[in-house]
């Protein structure tokens, strides 16, 4: 996941397309 944080992020939420914590998708990177 630390090569894809934001395939990761968008299988919770598309809309969170960061590559840090966030509160929304539990705080997970």
């Amino acid at each position: 996941m630390m090569d894809a944080p934001r395939a990761c992020s968008a299988q919770r939420a598309p809309e969170d397309d960061i590559e840090g914590p966030n509160p929304r998708n539990g705080g997970e990177p």
